[in-house]
């Protein structure tokens, strides 16, 4: 609650992701509050709805950097989405973004039945999506 009020009184409002850990002794702590949707939130949010769409019940977050241009991405994304593998949550365009050094990156996370799975649908995305 302490995190909260600080927040509050700060003027944020909204969804907040807290980076915690546990001490030897138990305690709970809380080092990297972010005041804002971070991909662990979108993943949890998400991935009931996907689970129950593919069938899968475990998720693995996914970020990749490609060189190729984002109509390409989006062509060789098509299949892991519409089988249910992969939910991209964020595409960034490096062409539209000097300072990504030509690398765009795909963001999201893969769905399996067990984390094995959901990992091997992650090499698959890396052996689509980069040269």
């Amino acid at each position: 609650m302490q995190i909260e009020k600080a927040a509050r009184a700060a003027g944020f409002r909204g969804i907040a992701g807290l980076d915690m850990g546990q001490t030897h002794t138990g305690r709970i702590v809380v080092f990297d509050p972010n005041c804002r949707i971070t991909s662990s939130t979108v993943q949890t949010l998400f991935t009931p709805a996907a689970s129950r769409r593919s069938g899968l019940p475990i998720s693995l977050s996914a970020e990749i950097a490609t060189p190729r241009p984002m109509t390409d991405i989006i062509a060789r994304l098509c299949g892991p989405v519409t089988e249910g593998l992969f939910l991209p949550t964020r595409l960034l365009d490096a062409a539209l973004l000097p300072a990504a050094g030509g690398r765009s990156r795909v963001t999201g996370f893969t769905l399996g039945c067990d984390r094995l799975a959901a990992a091997a649908v992650q090499d698959r995305l890396r052996a689509i999506l980069l040269p």
